[in-house]
C-alpha cells in the first residue's frame, strides 16, 4: 500500500485517538498540529499550510477533521 493510500485509509476510518497536545488533525488536503486545548472541539493549532504560503498559530475547530497520531507506525 502506498503512503498516500495509507493516509487516505486513516482519514476514512473513525479516529481511535483522543485529541491531545502533539496530535495532528487531518482531512483531505489539510493538516495542523494541536498545540493547546481551548475548549470543546476548539484548539490552538500550529498550521504550517494555512494558505497564502503562510504559517500561523491560531484557533481551529476539529469539526470535520480526523485526529491522528503522527508518531504511529
Amino acid at each position: 500500500m502506498r503512503q498516500n493510500e495509507m493516509v487516505d485509509a486513516r482519514l476514512e476510518a473513525p479516529s481511535p485517538y483522543i485529541a491531545c497536545t502533539g496530535m495532528v488533525a487531518a482531512r483531505d488536503g489539510h493538516v495542523f498540529v494541536l498545540e493547546q486545548h481551548v475548549g470543546g472541539d476548539v484548539w490552538m493549532a500550529y498550521d504550517a499550510n494555512s494558505g497564502g504560503h503562510a504559517t500561523r498559530i491560531h484557533v481551529r475547530s476539529l469539526r470535520g477533521y480526523t485526529v491522528v497520531n503522527p508518531h504511529a507506525t
